[in-house]
């Protein structure tokens, strides 16, 4: 695997993010964990290019997303905001999406790696829907936002980017939270502060 630099391999929230479980009634309704740093590419399209920018698009990666979707697997094409992707590549090497973006996207968009200044957490269990919901305005219900459905959005006062993963119907959803690295620390603690309600648990960072 492409060795990460440690500012992307740790994050902002190390030695925040300990492993810790709080039970309610005996029970965890969250689970929250940080995954593998993945690298992260915003691309805008520029002004009269957003339908060759979906082309190309569509020719590499088989589709198009449609708007407050996502296509993929280890690289995950999110349609956040209008005319507008983020890109989630997990296990490259530092400047490669980008790279690899800026040579298919050419002149439709001017792709920005954001790898380092963002941070991505996420959110599962039970309760997880119920605990977005505390903060954002986003219909979370599974019919109006199902695997693969992402939103920008804000959760509380914070700006971040929503992608459900999965929904297990015993587990329950699970989430990603992309956050501007300099608001990870806030958006932590504005997640804990409601985790409580239900109980939770963090695991290990992982990677």
């Amino acid at each position: 695997m492409p060795e990460l630099s440690a500012a992307r391999r740790l994050g902002p929230l190390a030695g925040i993010a300990l492993p810790t479980r709080v039970e309610l009634d005996g029970g965890i309704g969250i689970r929250l964990s940080l995954p593998p740093a993945p690298s992260i590419v915003m691309a805008e399209a520029r002004r009269g290019a957003a339908v060759e920018m979906a082309q190309r698009i569509a020719e590499r990666f088989g589709r198009m997303p449609q708007p407050g979707r996502s296509i993929g697997e280890a690289t995950l094409v999110l349609h956040s905001a209008p005319e507008t992707l983020l890109i989630l590549g997990e296990g490259r090497a530092e400047g490669e999406l980008v790279a690899e973006l800026r040579a298919l996207l050419g002149e439709t968009a001017s792709p920005v790696d954001n790898s380092h200044g963002r941070a991505l957490i996420r959110l599962g269990g039970a309760k997880a829907r119920e605990l977005l919901s505390f903060g954002t305005a986003v219909d979370l219900a599974a019919e109006s936002f199902p695997p693969g459905a992402c939103a920008s959005t804000l959760l509380g006062h914070i700006a971040v980017t929503l992608l459900l993963r999965s929904d297990d119907p015993e587990a329950g959803p699970v989430f990603d939270l992309v956050v501007a690295r300099g608001f990870a620390e806030s958006l932590w603690d504005w997640l804990i502060g409601r985790a409580r309600r239900f109980g939770y648990e963090v695991t290990a960072p992982a990677g």
